[in-house]
């Protein structure tokens, strides 16, 4: 059941509680949120936003920058997480969807299966640009409240 979500409350609260795991220890998060409202569900989209920005941080072992943000659009509402790690080469791309595919030791490779399977169940689309060694972003479109 969807409802009125204040998206960037909730970006923010995620986001505090990741800077303060240990892993998040070298990295600078750069918040860049407009006040925005979505259609949808707050406890998965908490868990889509805890899922990308672990994922950045998984990216940066040795520290780095993630920049994370929202802002409405025309139709649409945009939230988007932007690291400065590893990158994804094509062939991981083609496969980041699927059930348990992962390039991590410790992975399960259900991360960005279930953050797929939610965006789609709202309504929304999820993009990914990614180049091995320059980092990756996504991005993800949800409709506005």
């Amino acid at each position: 059941k969807l409802t009125s979500v204040n998206l960037t409350q909730l970006l923010w609260e995620i986001c505090e509680i990741v800077k303060k795991t240990k892993d998040a220890k070298n990295i600078e998060f750069v918040e860049s949120f407009a006040e925005c409202t979505v259609r949808g569900h707050a406890e998965k989209l908490k868990q889509v936003a805890l899922n990308l920005l672990m994922n950045a941080v998984q990216a940066m072992p040795k520290g780095g920058k993630i920049e994370i943000g929202c802002k409405m659009l025309e139709h649409s509402v945009l939230f988007w997480v932007q690291d400065s790690g590893i990158g994804m080469s094509e062939v991981v791309l083609a496969r980041l969807y699927e059930p348990f595919f992962t390039t991590k030791d410790k992975g399960t490779g259900l991360g960005l299966a279930t953050v797929h399977k939610i965006v789609d169940m709202h309504h929304g689309e999820i993009r990914v640009s990614s180049r091995p060694k320059e980092g990756t972003r996504f991005e993800v479109f949800l409709q506005r409240a």
